[in-house]
């Protein structure tokens, strides 16, 4: 996207708006969840069903599509294109780690997690069922630290194609 990108202030800001919408939702899952949710192998000591896991089953994963939606809109390359193109392989790529994950949760915790998923929606979130929990803001900090790295080199490099080419 950095090497398509064409400048426009509107789309630029309204695009970055979107990242960080997408980057404030990654904060508050990670606080709710108050443990380690990075790496490449399926593991679960328990379920996360408060706060932002209490509205809908998958708050990480949707912060991750703000954050690229928003890369979209930024880049200002044919977003009419670029938009439905970037929605299509980010549901299937999450789709397919969803699938994984939800097998593995039922089956590490049964009953549990299958009235859960039912009560609870993937994507979408229904803030009727808002339940409060512990919010460690210290803790959500330090475990997006890459997160906010990788955005901020992201919108770097973005700006030095503005001020260089």
């Amino acid at each position: 996207m950095v090497i398509v990108f064409e400048y426009n202030p509107l789309e630029f800001f309204f695009g970055s708006g979107i990242v960080l919408f997408g980057l404030v939702l990654r904060y508050l899952s990670q606080g709710y969840a108050a443990f380690w949710t990075r790496g490449n192998e399926l593991q679960a000591d328990y379920m996360f069903e408060k706060g932002s896991y209490s509205i809908i089953r998958h708050p990480l994963y949707s912060g991750n599509f703000f954050i690229g939606f928003g890369f979209t809109q930024v880049s200002g390359f044919y977003p009419v294109y670029l938009l439905p193109f970037y929605a299509l392989i980010f549901s299937i790529y999450y789709y397919l780690i969803i699938k994984e994950e939800e097998s593995f949760l039922e089956e590490k915790f049964g009953d549990r997690f299958t009235k859960y998923r039912r009560n609870t929606p993937a994507i979408f979130p229904n803030f009727k069922r808002w339940k409060r929990g512990r919010f460690l803001a210290k803790f959500a900090l330090r475990m997006e630290l890459s997160t906010y790295l990788t955005i901020g080199f992201i919108f770097l490099l973005f700006l030095v194609r503005v001020f260089l080419f």
